[in-house]
């Protein structure tokens, strides 16, 4: 996890430079809404192709930062990798509620969140070991997503914003 935190970083830089022009300057509901959508599939391309590198590589980093003795956690890093590119797709889509300056949305998103992890991991940990870790994280992740693609289809074409965009 030490190596995918500084992967899924990665989403939120992107985020934080891309929103302000192409987002949070949109004046409207349709138009922001329209740009989160590209936003999203290429933040969700991004993921998915760093997500793979890293699966690939896995063996080679493992062995390079740990050495020989940590060999087994490569298959582990594998798929945490392709786990960890579902945060690109959740981050992108949480533009939407702060767009809308609605972030109870946010909050009740990662509690939801939060509370699902608990649980798959009570179930899939004692069970799956290390595997049941990462299957609740990729669920949350997953969970996360479909909250905002919720959001996202629950706003209207024609509904006027709550927002007003500042020059």
């Amino acid at each position: 996890m030490q190596i995918l935190d500084n992967f899924v970083t990665v989403a939120s830089i992107l985020a934080a430079g891309i929103a302000p022009m192409y987002v949070y300057a949109q004046p409207t509901l349709v138009q922001a809404r329209r740009n989160i959508l590209r936003i999203a599939v290429g933040m969700v391309a991004v993921g998915i192709t760093g997500g793979i590198i890293i699966a690939m590589s896995a063996h080679w980093i493992i062995h390079l930062l740990y050495g020989s003795a940590f060999a087994s956690a490569a298959d582990l890093l594998q798929l945490a990798a392709l786990a960890s590119s579902l945060v690109f797709a959740d981050v992108a889509l949480t533009l939407l509620p702060i767009y809308m300056r609605r972030p109870q949305l946010v909050a009740i998103k990662w509690g939801i969140v939060f509370a699902t992890t608990i649980v798959v991991d009570s179930i899939a940990i004692p069970h799956l070991g290390a595997r049941g870790a990462i299957l609740g994280y990729a669920v949350a992740n997953l969970l996360a997503i479909a909250f905002g693609i919720g959001i996202w289809l629950r706003q209207t074409q024609g509904a006027p914003a709550q927002h007003e965009a500042k020059a």
